[in-house]
């Protein structure tokens, strides 16, 4: 990492590389099955600190084995090297589970070489899409990931009444985890940073929405109780049902609303055992 700056408020200042380092990275990188190198991450956002990380993606060719990502320390900053295919990347933007995520990075992408102009139009087809074409499939992969998310949330109502705290804190992650990136994909939140993300998928929701308040709680942003949190990564599965309700196909509707039946019908003992006054769901969820 380099050396943080501060400017006269505390304020940490954008970092730059040093002179050369991208040009001497990129040379090390390049290689006959090599057919560019990008720089991704917030220095071509342009908004790196000291703590940033360069972030590089060589592009290979189709038909070649890749190497693994892997890291190393040069001239004070964290390297990582992510190795790609144009096709296995535009491959996952046809996906919007995972469009949310690569769409805005490779429209962001700064080329640092581009032998035949491809990954040239892979940030274009990037700034082009037009996420209409993907919102049934969005759809789709949101009403089936809602099921499937059910068991979790089945295993984290019943660690909860059986005050078992340490088998609450996998379902809990995978809900946080697995309930922001449904609403995100459904709504289409394309995903400018990791940092934003989460507020991205909020403003989607709602910045005050019961899912938002029940999300902010469910991470313990105000210093709850893992109980408290428990709470509320199972009323934003409800909610999460509410929101994308005109989405939920026949199949994963069955297992949605009995799912939610459950966690309202175990709720109200459930909270007034730890003295909340909010409604475990809205009561329009799923109707």
């Amino acid at each position: 990492m380099g050396q943080a700056n501060y400017d006269p408020a505390g304020k940490i200042l954008p970092a730059t590389l040093p002179d050369g380092l991208l040009a001497t990275l990129t040379a090390e990188l390049d290689g006959p099955d090599v057919i560019g190198v990008a720089l991704g991450g917030s220095f071509a956002r342009g908004a790196a600190t000291a703590y940033s990380d360069v972030d590089l993606a060589p592009f290979y060719r189709a038909d070649t084995a890749m190497p693994p990502k892997r890291l190393f320390w040069r001239n004070g900053w964290l390297v990582s090297v992510s190795p790609k295919t144009i096709s296995g990347w535009r491959e996952q933007m046809a996906r919007p589970e995972s469009a949310i995520y690569l769409v805005p990075s490779a429209a962001q992408m700064r080329i640092l070489r581009d032998s035949d102009g491809a990954l040239a139009a892979l940030v274009a087809e990037a700034q082009a899409l037009q996420w209409d074409l993907l919102r049934p499939a969005a759809d789709a992969f949101a009403s089936n990931a809602l099921m499937l998310f059910a068991e979790h949330a089945l295993k984290l109502l019943g660690a909860l009444v059986r005050e078992d705290e340490a088998a609450m804190l996998y379902p809990l992650g995978e809900l946080l985890h697995g309930l922001p990136w449904i609403v995100a994909t459904q709504r289409g939140v394309l995903i400018e940073t990791q940092g934003t993300y989460l507020r991205q998928v909020q403003a989607a929701a709602g910045p005050e929405s019961v899912w938002s308040h029940a999300h902010l709680t469910a991470l313990g942003m105000r210093r709850e109780s893992l109980r408290e949190r428990v709470v509320a990564a199972l009323r934003l599965y409800a909610e999460t049902a509410r929101l994308i309700t005109d989405t939920l196909q026949p199949e994963h509707r069955a297992v949605v609303d009995v799912t939610v039946e459950r966690i309202t019908r175990a709720g109200s003992g459930i909270d007034d055992s730890i003295g909340s006054t909010t409604p475990w769901v809205n009561p329009g969820a799923c109707s």
